[in-house]
């Protein structure tokens, strides 16, 4: 009777864990995660060291074998940073990314309103995913923006298509991208091959 308890137990515990990794490998997570790699980056963040990411993301451009390099602070799945919008009634923190401009080709995330991120935006903009613009209420992305992060804030360009800012079990939450790590250093660098 033991014998037969037990396997059946282990039957039904195989059962659950080959769902939960079907469930992990089939999600849609809003960005592409194959031939995508991301690293820490073991840094305390000066200036010098700033300087140093900078070196090493053009030092690994030059690989023929990487197609997209990026640094940020923070990357889907891993969002630990959020902020207030300072937007009247919607109070709620937003999760952050404070990323380089090549972030959303990188991660290859699809932008389903607005427009892409052009030169002069660097520092000025974000792109908000599908769950933040419906909380905010907002029809359209004219005079828009995320008054925190900076003096001024970000003018919000562009709407992204949902992903996980933390685990697959929690609900996609209001995020924002900031095209912007001169504020906030990066403490990731990810690399599309």
């Amino acid at each position: 009777v033991f014998q037969f308890t037990a396997s059946i137990v282990l039957i039904f515990s195989i059962i659950v864990i080959e769902r939960q990794i079907n469930f992990a490998k089939h999600n849609d997570l809003g960005f592409d995660k194959e031939q995508l790699l991301c690293f820490d980056l073991p840094f305390t963040f000066s200036d010098e060291d700033i300087s140093k990411v900078n070196v090493l993301t053009n030092k690994l451009s030059e690989n023929p074998t990487i197609k997209n390099i990026s640094a940020s602070q923070c990357v889907p799945g891993d969002v630990h940073f959020s902020m207030g919008s300072m937007i009247e009634g919607k109070e709620k923190l937003i999760s952050c990314i404070f990323a380089d401009s090549n972030f959303i080709n990188t991660f290859d995330i699809q932008l389903m309103k607005g427009r892409e991120l052009h030169p002069g935006d660097y520092g000025q903009a974000c792109m908000i995913n599908e769950t933040a613009f419906k909380y905010f209420g907002w029809d359209d992305l004219k005079n828009k923006r995320i008054n925190s992060g900076k003096e001024g804030g970000y003018e919000v360009i562009g709407v992204v298509k949902d992903f996980h800012v933390a685990s697959l079990h929690q609900p996609i939450e209001p995020a924002c991208i900031i095209f912007d790590i001169q504020h906030v250093p990066p403490s990731s660098i990810s690399l599309r091959i």
